[in-house]
């Protein structure tokens, strides 16, 4: 803006239609040259105008009634890259009672989880990073919490959100896209629906080894076999004889058996880690 001798330049915000004048903090006075007003913070788009007061200097004349500049100054906020993120889940140690937004949660395997985005930007479009692979839903922001939901989840994940701020056509400038400086970690519990059985037989003579096999394991989980005694309730008796001769499977998830031909016996089952 170019300014003359004995004339005030104020800042007014135009973030409604009267205008709000910013005060004697943002008033500079002319000097014949290029004359420079710092605006506050700006925290979302907004719309400066200029308005100027002629003030007489040495004599009696009182100042001009002020007016406005013909040119306002519009200011395109950028995305915020710092926003607070969180995944609103059971968080991972179960002895956090109290978990902090960046703290890992985790979920059942199959389940989602909600994204919480802390005081979203206004027309900022977000959507969910979820490994490496960007998500098609996304919500527009408003100024506050925005939430956003991972679908099912099958392995642990890195959680990021990507922004999007676009202008209008008018403006003749490309969109703005941005990944938010937070990084959150999901884990997923192991799937306990996996199909067990045992090699070479679920009846086996005695001492005979066998094989637990467990199919479509998950390279994130660890399995482990477990034994405990075989109750007199879980064998199964041969109706032509009353004898017992096998145990089924149990009820219990990833849960394999072995075999007996009437004493006491052993079952053994799995149980994957997390």
């Amino acid at each position: 803006m170019i300014s003359k001798t004995h004339r005030r330049a104020s800042l007014i915000s135009c973030g409604d239609p009267s205008g709000v004048p910013l005060g004697d903090a943002f008033t500079s006075e002319g000097t014949n040259t290029t004359l420079s007003i710092a605006t506050p913070q700006v925290q979302e788009d907004i719309t400066y105008r200029i308005r100027a007061t002629k003030r007489s200097v040495g004599s009696t004349v009182p100042a001009q009634a002020f007016h406005f500049l013909d040119e306002s100054a519009p200011v395109k906020v950028g995305i915020d890259a710092d926003l607070v993120v969180e995944i609103v889940a059971k968080p991972l140690d179960p002895a956090n009672e109290k978990p902090q937004p960046a703290d890992p949660r985790i979920v059942p395997y199959g389940g989602s989880a909600d994204v919480r985005i802390y005081k979203s930007q206004e027309g900022v479009q977000y959507s969910l990073i979820i490994g490496k692979v960007g998500m098609t839903q996304f919500i527009t922001g408003d100024l506050h919490d925005v939430v956003l939901s991972t679908g099912p989840m099958l392995e642990d994940a890195v959680i990021q959100v990507s922004a999007t701020k676009t202008f209008l056509a008018s403006e003749n400038k490309a969109s703005d896209t941005s990944t938010l400086s937070a990084t959150r970690l999901l884990a997923v519990r192991a799937n306990p629906a996996l199909a067990v059985s045992v090699d070479p037989s679920p009846i086996l003579d005695y001492q005979q080894d066998a094989a637990i096999k467990i199919a479509h394991t998950q390279s994130s989980a660890k399995y482990r076999a477990h034994a405990r005694t075989i109750r007199d309730v879980e064998f199964v008796r041969d109706p032509t004889d009353g004898q017992c001769r096998h145990r089924p499977r149990s009820r219990a998830a990833g849960c394999a058996t072995t075999a007996d031909t009437g004493s006491l016996g052993r079952a053994r089952w799995l149980r994957a880690a997390r």
